[in-house]
């Protein structure tokens, strides 16, 4: 079973409560201390708070269009309706819910999105329709206990509840007609499939069961497997928006995912602390929630694109290229390499010309706004903004987004263009003196008149690459053993042995940029779709360093780290202290 890759959205202060992932396919709903938090899970932003909202309680859902959330808090009113704004991370307008009495235990959002359900500490089960704005018929009080859970079939027209009592009753909550009932089992946790053609709960002897069926209202053909063998407490499970995939999780160190259809086990995710989680809209990742941190794993890394790693880190030789993943830089027409940046675990490679087109476009540069500007200005005058060009990584072909001085990046082609004109992406197009010869492979010698590597038996000339052999040089000591003392440097050893690029990384900076005007509505006015100093976007702003062509000082030898670069004996950036420490 292949790794999976995850990332961090983001650690929280206070404990999390529960995380909802959104149906628009960005944003996830985030509860800690009465709080909540609207998360950007494609683009690295910081978590709006909703502040008009107070006293908030875990139990909260997002409509199926993500335009409106619904979630309990506690004030004179239980339960709050929320519209949010185009950008999904504020609120546009609110209204109260006046549906039941004390305190909201559970409550669903309806698939066709024109109801509500909901339980309270009264074991009490009522319907609100949102368009009429009043609950639909009677309540239903058939549990004995609390209410823990309250789903929708896919057509909206049942409802599933779920109490500690023991008791599941599938009804028609325009009827409240009981379909069925099923008893006697302990429900740690229940999930109703977005199709409606199968339930999965947590149930007694610490088993994860799926009941499938052909129908909801007769439960014909239906079938109960148990999916786990060993035994475990599911305190959490879901179903994946397509319905092919089942999560649940409980009391061991892992996540499980199986496929609905076949019951196989598709993922095991090794990860402690889980009490909430939710797949994305693609059904491709799962984001999950513990104590105080929020991560994304993604389940098929190719969906991944700055997972796509081109560089990579090591403690031993943190600035080597040891390997490429995916993709290998290439050399362009010029005969030199593109510019490579790096951000986290991700990757991306641009021509010179490619970035200058990008910087010198006015939409793609960005200026601080001051905070006395209006959130609905249009026009932007130049005491409105601070004078710092900022270039949006988003265009240079970096999957998030964040801001990058315009200085910075004139300096990173400053660099680009000076390290070419000295040869040090291409032999043949140095202007300094020869560069030194690569060795020839062992038992070779180079012939003068040539220039080649011979091999000294045969005289045939011999690939400096591809016949390298490893030449482990050894003596014998005091007690006639042999003793290894050198291992030959062989290029083949490696994964790839070429004239690097350069390669630089975008680094965090403390400053956060939260409202940015276009340069290209105070160049043309007011221009359509542009930046206007209008949303808290909360840029991260990134500085670039050069990572590439450097050689770290090994302290305990008293030497030099070589660097595994074919072009690693060229006078460059690395001979002295001040060039091994620049950074742009």
């Amino acid at each position: 079973m292949s790794e999976i890759k995850s990332r961090s959205l983001g650690h929280f202060k206070d404990p999390i409560g529960k995380i909802c992932v959104s149906p628009d396919g960005k944003h996830a709903l985030v509860s800690s201390d009465q709080k909540l938090y609207i998360m950007n899970y494609v683009e690295k932003r910081t978590p709006v708070e909703i502040r008009s909202i107070f006293g908030c309680t875990d139990i909260f859902a997002y409509s199926p269009d993500g335009s409106h959330i619904v979630t309990a808090v506690s004030d004179e009113f239980n339960m709050i309706l929320v519209e949010l704004d185009d950008s999904r991370r504020k609120t546009k307008k609110q209204k109260p819910i006046d549906l039941l009495s004390g305190t909201i235990t559970a409550l669903a959002y309806s698939p066709n999105g024109k109801y509500i359900a909901a339980s309270n500490n009264e074991n009490e089960i009522g319907i609100w329709d949102i368009d009429a704005h009043d609950q639909v018929g009677d309540v239903c009080n058939e549990h004995k206990d609390t209410i823990t859970s309250v789903s929708f079939s896919a057509d909206s027209k049942y409802i599933a509840s779920v109490s500690i009592d023991n008791t599941c009753i599938i009804w028609d909550f325009q009827t409240k007609e009981k379909l069925f009932t099923f008893s006697n089992t302990n429900f740690t946790s229940f999930a109703m499939s977005p199709d409606g053609k199968a339930l999965a709960f947590g149930g007694d002897r610490k088993s994860v069961n799926l009941m499938t069926f052909n129908s909801l209202t007769k439960l014909d053909g239906n079938n109960l497997h148990i999916l786990n063998r060993d035994p475990y407490y599911a305190k959490c499970l879901t179903f994946s928006p397509n319905g092919k995939l089942l999560a649940f999780a409980g009391d061991k160190d892992l996540i499980y995912i199986v496929k609905t259809e076949s019951q196989e086990l598709y993922k095991v995710i090794p990860t402690r602390n889980i009490h909430s989680f939710g797949f994305t809209k693609d059904s491709k990742s799962l984001i999950t929630a513990r104590s105080d941190e929020a991560r994304i794993w993604y389940l098929e890394l190719n969906d991944a694109e700055f997972l796509l790693d081109t560089v990579k880190k090591t403690k031993v030789k943190p600035y080597d290229i040891l390997s490429m993943t995916f993709k290998t830089p290439s050399l362009n027409e010029k005969k030199t390499y593109d510019m490579v940046f790096q951000l986290d675990n991700s990757s991306i490679t641009i021509s010179l010309d490619n970035l200058k087109n990008v910087v010198t476009n006015p939409s793609n540069i960005k200026y601080p706004c001051k905070s006395h500007v209006p959130y609905t200005a249009l026009n932007i005058r130049k005491n409105d903004f601070f004078n710092e060009p900022y270039l949006s990584i988003r265009t240079m072909g970096f999957t998030r987004d964040g801001l990058i001085h315009v200085d910075n990046i004139k300096q990173a082609i400053n660099r680009y263009n000076t390290y070419y004109a000295r040869g040090g992406g291409n032999p043949s197009t140095s202007n300094t003196k020869t560069p030194r010869k690569k060795r020839c492979p062992n038992r070779s010698t180079r012939d003068k008149k040539t220039g080649k590597c011979v091999d000294k038996s045969t005289k045939q000339v011999v690939d400096s690459v591809t016949k390298t052999k490893t030449m482990t040089i050894t003596k014998t000591n005091n007690n006639g053993k042999n003793s290894v003392t050198k291992i030959a440097f062989s290029p083949i050893e490696y994964k790839r042995n070429f004239d690097h690029a350069l390669v630089f990384s975008l680094e965090e900076r403390s400053k956060i940029v939260k409202r940015v005007v276009s340069k290209q509505v105070l160049t043309l006015g007011n221009v359509v779709s542009a930046d206007h100093c209008q949303s808290d976007l909360n840029y991260q702003v990134y500085a670039i360093k050069e990572i590439s062509n450097k050689k770290k000082r090994n302290h305990s030898k008293g030497k030099r780290t070589r660097s595994l670069t074919a072009n690693m004996n060229k006078k460059s950036l690395g001979r002295t202290k001040r060039n091994r420490d620049r950074s742009i």
